[in-house]
């Protein structure tokens, strides 16, 4: 037989070319060392145990976890010859690092080789756990010559004795930079460090290197791109003057502010690759500006006031300084009145506002009709921590008829002061903040000169997320007010104080929580007190719940009765979230129904949150 295959053999080495003889040959050759190869390398299923000695605590749990984020890598992989032994000097080596980055750097590991069908096993002696030794922080030397000095940072977490934590570096480095961010005016910048293993102690010393060049200054600041804003207003905005510390945190504080305007559709800062000769940094501001105008339109409906619809056009940049104007219109059941405003920012210093208001406008119902005209100018301006205070003047002109047929005519001329606070994330969808107001308006009837008096008010409201999403958020809210001077009869009907309806405390009809007539009409009074308590879900990123409670009640007196006499209204709400806002129906019944006064229930619907 081997004879007549070397035959066949020479023949075809007669018959063609030499090389085809041993290709043929090397070929039978590789197939046949693949198949054994195949056979004696067979593949197995991989996975992971890891035993540990004297292991409790910490070192427990991360081992469990290396355990799992191994098995969970390639769970039952099917892994054989060199790719099964790479696989596991890769595994080995991740639970050396994971031991290392919380202090072990002594540990042993010893594999077991898998069998046929088993796990890898590595038997893990963790060792002592490493701290920290010398921590130093060097502030290495300028182009120009030796670097700034630097204080003692007693922040560092890498402190001699303790664990010997690689995230406490990290964290080190990245605390370093925010103080250097914060006390230093460098162009740039670096922290890095390095870390030397001392075995013999079992200690890791640590050295802290910063990087950076000389302290500069902010030079000239210059827009580009520019339509209609003016360069002034665009300078008094950045807030930017020429000599200070440069720092780029100030840069990105700065582009946040632009964009908070909503005057631009995006900005863009450049900087010179490196600083002027004489220390200072020149910065451009690439600004595109966005349209300025905008038509808005909404609509609202209860079953104690009917329907409404409201109009507005707004023009952010009116004057080419920023100034807001805005014209609105709204048609309800109730009510109809035209209003527009008037918003000048940087008026004759910085922080400080100039706001006019003009409305005219009818109003019509149960405790009222009315008609009239009412003008207000007002100071705004920014406090330390962000308060800020009103100074303003108003003077309304109104013929007023009371449910009893009773007509009059006033003039209010009124002093209204304020402070205020809003930390709020959203003002129309709040999930943490809060918001207070403390108002003081003196007024006075230019027509019946005998009547006087000064409205205070309190109002308040907190917003707190229960989740980490922000997707359950509990709130809450409280008013107070005080009306002194005169008595209740005294005062014009438009200006007591009422309660009741979607905006105070649902489940009541509008303005009906609080005293009525004989006719059922309400009568408002000198003081009155709210609270509203609500609980916020978001079930999806369009579809939310909420229920509340709502309490509160009007007083003849000028100070609230404090626990007496509240009326309670509680209710569910549905949201639908949209990118303007969430829309809003409240279903609310009166807790304390009055036979006669309050229907079963009210329904509110509407843009935005309650409060």
């Amino acid at each position: 037989m081997f004879s007549e295959y070397q035959a066949v053999l020479m023949k075809r080495s007669i018959l063609g070319p030499p090389a085809a003889g041993f290709r043929t040959l090397l070929s039978l050759f590789l197939l046949l060392n693949a198949g054994l190869s195949s056979v004696a390398s067979a593949a197995q299923t991989y996975s992971v145990q890891i035993k540990t000695i004297d292991a409790t605590g910490d070192i427990a749990e991360l081992v469990a976890d290396v355990e799992s984020a191994l098995n969970s890598r390639a769970p039952e992989e099917e892994l054989a010859g060199n790719a099964l032994g790479y696989r596991i000097d890769q595994d080995k080596a991740f639970l050396a690092k994971r031991l290392q980055a919380v202090g072990y750097y002594s540990s042993t590991i010893v594999m077991d080789a898998p069998t046929d069908g088993g796990k890898t096993v590595f038997t893990l002696d963790p060792g002592p756990q490493f701290t920290f030794g010398e921590v130093k922080v060097e502030h290495l030397p300028t182009q120009a010559g030796p670097a700034d000095p630097l204080p003692t940072f007693d922040f560092l977490g890498a402190a001699k004795t303790k664990p010997a934590l690689a995230a406490s570096v990290l964290e080190d480095e990245a605390s370093i930079g925010a103080w250097l961010e914060s006390n230093r005016c460098y162009f740039s910048y670096s922290v890095s460090h390095s870390a030397v293993v001392d075995q013999a102690n079992q200690i890791v010393n640590v050295t802290y290197r910063i990087a950076s060049g000389e302290p500069v200054t902010f030079g000239t600041i210059r827009f580009e791109g520019q339509t209609s804003l003016e360069e002034e207003y665009l300078q008094k905005l950045v807030n930017l003057p020429s000599g200070s510390c440069f720092r780029r945190s100030t840069l990105n504080n700065l582009k946040v502010r632009l964009q908070g305007t909503g005057l631009l559709a995006g900005s863009t800062i450049r900087l010179a690759d490196r600083p002027n000769q004489d220390g200072t940094v020149d910065v451009v501001l690439e600004i595109q500006e966005a349209k300025h105008r905008t038509v808005r339109a909404g609509a609202k409906f209860s079953t104690d006031i009917g329907p409404g619809v409201s109009a507005s056009w707004e023009h952010r940049n009116a004057l080419g300084a920023g100034e807001k104007l805005v014209t609105s219109l709204l048609l309800a059941t109730i009510e109809q009145k035209i209003t527009t405003t008037f918003d000048k920012p940087f008026f004759r210093r910085r922080g400080q506002r100039l706001k006019l208001g003009a409305v005219v406008g009818r109003e019509d119902n149960d405790a009222f009709e009315t008609t009239g005209i009412n003008v207000t100018a007002a100071i705004e301006r920014s406090l330390k921590r962000d308060w800020k205070l009103g100074l303003g003047i108003g003077y309304g002109f109104e013929r007023i008829t009371e449910q009893d047929g009773t007509e009059e005519d006033a003039a209010i001329l009124d002093f209204p002061t304020y402070v205020a606070k809003d930390t709020r994330d959203d003002a129309l969808n709040p999930t943490k903040g809060w918001t207070v107001r403390l108002s003081s308006t003196p007024a006075f009837d230019t027509i019946d000169t005998g009547t006087g008096y000064i409205k205070n008010q309190i109002r308040g409201s907190y917003f707190q997320k229960l989740s980490s999403s922000g997707r359950v958020v509990i709130a809450g809210r409280i008013a107070v007010g005080s009306l002194i001077g005169v008595a209740t009869e005294d005062v014009p009907a438009t200006e007591r104080f009422y309660t009741g309806g979607g905006g105070s405390i649902r489940g009541y009809g509008y303005q009906l929580a609080g005293p009525v007539d004989e006719d059922l009409d309400p009568l408002g009074g000198r003081s009155f007190l709210e609270t509203s308590l609500e609980m916020r879900l978001r079930v999806t990123e369009t579809i939310g719940l909420a229920a509340f409670v709502d309490g509160g009640n009007v007083y003849d007196n000028n100070t609230p009765e404090f626990g007496k006499d509240i009326l309670w209204g509680a209710g569910l709400g549905f949201r639908y979230f949209t990118s303007f806002g969430p829309i809003r129906l409240d279903v609310a019944v009166p807790i304390d129904k009055r036979d006669g006064i309050d229907d079963d229930f009210q329904i509110y619907f509407g843009i935005g949150q309650a409060f």
